[in-house]
């Protein structure tokens, strides 16, 4: 059962190969199967450990995936794109979007784009908690999916939100949170120019 599951996932998987070389789409397959098989946390070096590969090749190679690897993100965003449209979006129907940012909190000197932000899962009007980690800008498709009665967002862009003192640490431009968002929502809208699209997102944004 466990082993026809994995095949349809990975077949799935083959519509992302364009986006990748052969050896980082390897990679990329190893990475999934480890993420799908774990039960603990959900980071590199976990999923290797679940899939053994570990006594065969270093690790190393499957870290530098995400930090040097060739492929463009947004390129798989577009493929899942077009995927979920053409499977769970009448062609008449309108595409509906979201967009939010979320903080997932992190520690280090060396992680790129770190910064304090505010947390507002923690945060109330009274009392404001700040915590280091990275905040993304996310742009997801709202979805119906057959087996369940409310809608999923599928996220198929994002972008790294760095805050202002950071970036002048680094010497990088500093961008706004709306600004991420309406170069994604433009992106998004240049991958389908003939559908209507109806975007969503809270105050923050409008």
């Amino acid at each position: 059962m466990l082993a026809d599951g994995l095949a349809t996932l990975l077949s799935t998987l083959d519509a992302f190969r364009p986006a990748f070389t052969r050896p980082g789409f390897d990679n990329l397959v190893v990475i999934f199967i480890g993420w799908v098989l774990t039960n603990g946390p959900h980071a590199v070096t976990q999923a290797l450990v679940v899939t053994g590969i570990p006594g065969r090749r270093h690790h190393e190679a499957f870290h530098r995936f995400f930090s040097r690897g060739t492929w463009i993100p947004d390129q798989v965003g577009h493929l899942l794109f077009d995927k979920v449209i053409a499977k769970l979006v009448g062609p008449e129907a309108a595409i509906r979007a979201v967009v939010d940012d979320t903080l997932a909190t992190k520690k280090g000197p060396e992680v790129f784009g770190i910064g304090s932000h505010l947390d507002p899962v923690r945060s109330t009007k009274a009392f404001r908690v700040f915590a280091f980690g990275h905040v993304w800008v996310v742009l997801a498709v709202v979805v119906s999916v057959p087996f369940s009665q409310r809608p999923w967002a599928l996220p198929v862009l994002f972008r790294l939100y760095r805050n202002k003192k950071e970036c002048k640490k680094k010497g990088a431009r500093y961008r706004k949170k709306t600004e991420l968002a309406r170069e994604m929502i433009a992106i998004l809208a240049s991958w389908a120019t003939e559908r209507r699209f109806e975007i969503a997102a809270d105050s923050a944004y409008c």
